[in-house]
């Protein structure tokens, strides 16, 4: 099991898995990157990348959807 804080930086803030599309989109713009983390509390789970997010029907969609597919 990998642990979020043995492999995040202070610089960026991740994601929770119960964040949704349109936070994940918010914080897109603010750090101006492409890909974040997600995390499920200690627990690194992966990426997301704003094109996942784009392909969403619902942007209040939470990011556990994306269980499965984070790279």
């Amino acid at each position: 099991m990998i642990f979020a804080q043995d492999i995040l930086s202070d610089l960026i803030i991740p994601l929770n898995s119960k964040d949704t599309g349109i936070t994940a989109l918010h914080f897109f713009d603010e750090f101006k990157v492409n890909h974040l983390p997600v995390v499920d509390g200690d627990v690194y789970l992966g990426l997301v990348s704003e094109d996942d997010i784009f392909v969403l029907e619902n942007f209040e969609t939470p990011l556990s959807f994306f269980t499965s597919k984070f790279q």
